[in-house]
């Protein structure tokens, strides 16, 4: 599977779409426009395989939504024989240890490396009829009105599209630096924290190993860290920090709460390991987690990270972003073909749709970040899942929806 980096288009190059940002949200938008008959250019700033801070969990819906962007079959065959299905999760709190069954029905959720998944998707857009740009950093130079297209400035080209969808994620650079594109945070937002590690690293560190199949959460004081492990071996580590904790080193911090979530009080030394082993890694970090910036502006819709994320990390952001990024597609796609100009509510009808479409999905992802600021919650949540408010918040964190522990406080 090979996606190759196209020369740049020349200026004079109509499109009917450009689409900035090539990971889940991006491409989905591509592969839906380019499928409808759109030209459609696909642009990213980075390389064509990138690890990114990532939970690399895509929960059950989001799997169903990636089998509904490949009519042919061979996306989802090539990202499931990369991926490691779903069954349980586990959560420690204050030394207590609580773990649930996740859905496996119509379909298990997957442990899946962004890389993988991101260039999979890339190759699908290009297989639908996209232009794809790899290594091409590209920026938002007008949004486009009822008389005009919106323009992309890609190097020294500047680039016209009926429309602009940006989707380059939480940390994205393609927008201006305006107010009318200011993201609002969240107060109390965490600041995101991940990298990559082996099981044989955290064997010979004398670490625990999260198992196939297993998403392992540990919520402290400091925050909160998920593991999981993904196909050959690799272990996914992201967290959600405090961003008060000025003058921590980052390790020390992460080390914290994997330790304490499980050890308690008691201990130092797994502390001691778990931050011997961080400082040696890449460790990849964000700006605050939680925010939403407004959806659209003339003829620019904004999708998937880039336009809103909430805390934690749960297999719900990528499906958010493969469902936004479709679904923006969608919109745009009816608008070209519309014989009524529809260029001044196409913004204001995007910004109701992604309303309507996440705003309970948001807001059930608020609720158990509230709840992950109190371990001691967490651990009552883990005994009382069968009917207690905060258990059964807690019990939606992946995929959706929980079903009952398989068992008890450990």
């Amino acid at each position: 599977m090979i996606v190759p980096t196209q020369p740049p288009p020349q200026a004079s190059s109509p499109w009917d779409v450009i689409v900035i940002g090539a990971g889940p949200a991006g491409c989905a938008a591509a592969i839906t426009s380019a499928r409808a008959g759109a030209r459609t250019l696909l642009i990213e700033k980075g390389p064509a395989k990138r690890d990114k801070l990532c939970g690399c969990c895509l929960a059950t819906s989001g799997v169903t939504q990636l089998r509904s962007l490949d009519t042919s079959g061979k996306l989802h065959a090539h990202v499931a024989a990369h991926a490691l299905p779903l069954h349980t999760a586990r959560v420690h709190a204050h030394a207590r240890t609580g773990s649930f069954a996740l859905p496996t029905s119509p379909a298990p959720g997957w442990a899946i490396s962004r890389s993988v998944l991101d260039f999979a998707l890339a190759h699908a857009a290009r297989q639908a009829g996209a232009h794809v740009l790899f290594d091409a950093p590209a920026h938002l130079a007008f949004e486009g009105d009822a008389q005009r297209p919106a323009l992309v400035q890609l190097e020294q080209h500047t680039l016209s599209a009926q429309i602009v969808l940006i989707a380059d994620g939480l940390q994205g650079s393609s927008l201006p630096r305006t107010p009318a594109w200011h993201a609002r945070v969240a107060p109390r937002s965490r600041i995101g924290l991940g990298a990559h590690t082996s099981t044989h690293a955290l064997l010979q560190a004398g670490l625990p190993v999260p198992r196939p199949g297993e998403i392992v959460m540990h919520v402290a004081d400091g925050g909160y860290a998920g593991l999981v492990q993904l196909a050959g071996g690799d272990i996914d580590l992201a967290c959600a920090l405090r961003s008060d904790a000025a003058g921590t080193p980052r390790p020390l911090q992460v080390a914290r709460i994997l330790a304490s979530a499980c050890a308690g009080t008691h201990s130092a030394d797994l502390t001691r390991r778990w931050a011997a082993l961080l400082s040696t890694l890449r460790l990849r970090g964000s700006a605050h987690l939680t925010r939403a910036r407004r959806a659209g502006l003339g003829r620019t819709l904004v999708a998937g990270d880039a336009r809103a994320y909430v805390e934690p990390f749960s297999g719900e952001g990528m499906t958010w972003a493969l469902l936004a990024g479709a679904q923006a597609a969608q919109l745009a796609c009816e608008a070209l073909a519309s014989t009524h100009a529809p260029w001044a509510t196409l913004a204001q009808r995007w910004e109701h749709a992604t309303r309507r479409t996440l705003a309970a999905r948001h807001l059930r992802c608020r609720a158990l970040a509230h709840l992950a600021r109190s371990p001691a919650a967490v651990a009552a949540a883990c005994a009382l899942s069968h009917w207690s408010p905060a258990g059964l918040a807690l019990r939606n964190v992946f995929a959706g929806l929980w079903q009952a522990p398989t068992r008890g406080i450990a």
